[in-house]
């Protein structure tokens, strides 16, 4: 069976609003459009994070230079927690490595990742149903998360965030993990919320250089759930 886990950080106050009640009209409408953004809100955050439809498959065209190895090669989603990533820096300058996290997938935060799912046998993208959304939240990026990786240098970074199987039919499948570092993300709050992120790690992600890179296919075993 597969599992899906999400964090929920509660939501901090930065202030409080004062309802003036002297005019009942106004307050009427205000009230009436401030049930309007409330009940909107959720279905924002649901139409906003629908990702890795089979349309969205990448081209495979990475930085030169950057080579992504996932493994081990065959994964089946009951234990997908064990996966690990590899990154090895074959050009002439450091690259900044950065642990996929909470938020990854729907583009909040670097390294932004997705897959491309194809059907083990026809090779035909495979086809997911919508998704459901996900909480507003976001994990915040630690100082452990970030890894220079100097010229001809590897690091392996935890796989285990790479968890998004929701809305695949079971059955055995062909997949490429496209990974994309963007240091031009900015930081992902809600409703004002300061960000938690460490501050180092952000100046870090902040001054390094952007790239992109695919892994080799490897097999991925979706269980019946």
């Amino acid at each position: 069976m597969l599992l899906l886990e999400h964090t929920i950080r509660p939501l901090r106050k930065r202030g409080e609003m004062a309802l003036s009640l002297n005019s009942s009209a106004r307050s009427s409408r205000f009230l009436r459009s401030s049930m309007a953004l409330f009940l909107l809100a959720p279905a924002t955050l649901a139409a906003g994070c629908v990702t890795n439809r089979a349309s969205e498959a990448p081209p495979n065209q990475g930085t030169p230079g950057i080579e992504l190895r996932v493994s081990p090669d065959r994964l089946h989603t009951d234990n997908w927690r064990d996966v690990r990533l590899t990154l090895i820096n074959h050009t002439d300058r450091e690259i900044l490595g950065v642990t996929p996290g909470d938020g990854s997938f729907v583009g909040w935060r670097t390294p932004v990742v997705r897959y491309q799912v194809r059907e083990e046998g026809s090779g035909a993208l495979a086809v997911r149903a919508p998704s459901p959304g996900r909480c507003g939240n976001m994990n915040r990026i630690g100082a452990d998360e970030v890894v220079v990786i100097p010229p001809g240098g590897e690091a392996e970074i935890d796989g285990s965030w790479l968890h998004d199987w929701w809305g695949y039919p079971p059955g055995r499948y062909t997949v490429v993990l496209e990974y994309r570092h963007d240091p031009t993300i900015p930081e992902h709050s809600m409703f004002q919320v300061p960000s938690e992120n460490d501050p180092g790690a952000m100046d870090q992600i902040r001054r390094s250089e952007p790239y992109h890179c695919f892994s080799a296919p490897f097999t991925v075993v979706i269980a019946e759930r």
